[in-house]
């Protein structure tokens, strides 16, 4: 972690000022006890990802009628990694990062994936079955070369 330390005891001044209770920091805004102790205290490596931590910090920020970027760009000054590892996790998908071949081989294969699913659903469900119609008339080899030999006994 960096040397600057996050300012999160101002924000435990400002609440108690408002005579609020962490308590009612949760029943207002839905953000966890726990997590607003980690805040006010200052102890980010107990936050969630950087995005929500973030997110959490504005909307409690808007609660106690603060600048929020301020206190935003303070987390962001706390969590700036300083050469060796960071102090937080960044914000992705659950499983982690994939390579950029995997990703695109994901995307070619869903798209290949659609295109085999619509030609199978037009070849057996749309695709009108062909049926002989009433109108059509038929004709076999015997009928070919049995034609000339009746014009010739005629």
């Amino acid at each position: 972690m960096n040397e600057f330390a996050f300012p999160g005891d101002e924000l435990r001044a400002r609440r108690e000022a408002m005579g609020l209770s962490v308590d009612d920091v949760y029943r207002k805004l839905r953000i966890p006890s726990n997590l607003v102790e980690s805040l006010e205290s200052g102890e980010i490596e107990r936050l969630p990802a950087m995005c929500y931590a973030t997110g959490f910090l504005k909307t409690y920020c808007h609660l106690l009628e603060l600048d929020p970027e301020h206190y935003a760009d303070s987390l962001k000054e706390c969590v700036r990694p300083t050469g060796g590892r960071r102090s937080m996790v960044k914000c992705s998908s659950a499983g982690g990062e994939r390579p950029g071949w995997m990703q695109n081989v994901i995307a070619w294969g869903s798209i290949c994936a659609v295109i085999v699913l619509g030609w199978v659903a037009y070849a057996v469900v749309i695709q009108p079955k062909a049926e002989r119609g009433d109108g059509q008339v038929e004709a076999d080899t015997r009928a070919v070369v049995e034609a000339p030999k009746a014009q010739a006994n005629r």
